[in-house]
């Protein structure tokens, strides 16, 4: 005899102003980039507007006298970013996408004209990050919905990043006598008890076992970050991986999933 299970999901945001955006903010999460003309000089003083086509959201900083402009702390996603500066064509760039507690760049060329008109590129995700040290792996929510998870362990997925190994001397003591169906790997030959475990931008570590508490069910999941060496100084508390994950946020329309979980008895 089967036991089944059929569950809902429905997320449905309001169109609410644009602090919403920050809602899922994770630590280290930003948008960076610098603002050049066609002869590769800085562009002091111009606006720069990022926008989350999913809810409408935006924000507007200007440059400084160097060029540069930055969003911090912004919840991982696809943006598009606008700029304006007298003299100067209205350049917009779509696609850019931010990861979990990964830095994205945007360096966007500016070419004379009016403002009226505008120049759209569509971004390009780099092939290697080139500008911060720090080693980490994405599993985006095609894997995360894709691939088969032993007991529905979002945490399990974490063994698909380089370096990181199950330590079957200890995991089973960690992992199961906290009570919770949850992975607690080694990386780079760190004890399973080093990592970081957040969900949504706070702690979600089981501090009498040091490992993760549960997750919620992957189908609310969109997406994890493991950062496995040379963070920068924000992350802390212990030598190990810092796994991030983000829910699923809300968007201006009705989406959902509706799935079946079946397990047939031993």
């Amino acid at each position: 005899m089967r036991n089944r299970q059929c569950v809902a999901l429905a997320y449905l945001a309001p169109v609410v102003f644009a602090a919403a955006i920050y809602g899922q903010a994770q630590i280290g999460s930003l948008l960076f980039g610098t603002i050049t003309d066609a002869h590769g000089a800085v562009v002091p003083g111009a606006s720069v507007t990022f926008k989350f086509p999913a809810t409408g959201a935006s924000r507007t900083v200007n440059t400084g006298e160097d060029g540069t402009y930055i969003f911090q702390q912004i919840v991982a996603g696809t943006y598009e970013i606008t700029v304006t500066k007298a003299g100067f064509k209205t350049a917009r760039e779509s696609e850019v996408e931010v990861r979990v507690n990964e830095s994205a760049r945007a360096d966007i060329h500016l070419e004379v004209g009016a403002v009226s008109s505008t120049i759209e590129v569509q971004a390009m995700a780099a092939l290697t990050n080139t500008y911060t040290a720090q080693l980490s792996t994405t599993i985006d929510s095609r894997r995360v919905q894709d691939l088969p998870l032993n007991g529905r362990d979002v945490t399990s997925l974490s063994l698909l990043v380089a370096g990181a190994a199950i330590d079957t001397t200890s995991t089973s003591f960690y992992g199961t006598s906290s009570g919770f169906a949850v992975t607690a790997p080694i990386v780079n030959g760190s004890r399973d008890q080093d990592s970081i475990f957040m969900l949504d931008g706070v702690s979600n570590q089981y501090q009498n076992r040091r490992v993760s508490n549960m997750y919620p069910n992957p189908d609310a999941i969109q997406e994890f970050t493991m950062n496995t060496a040379q963070y920068s100084a924000e992350y802390g508390g212990s030598p190990g991986a810092q796994l991030s994950a983000r829910t699923k946020s809300g968007t201006n329309s009705l989406h959902g999933a509706l799935f079946e979980f079946v397990r047939n008895p031993g």
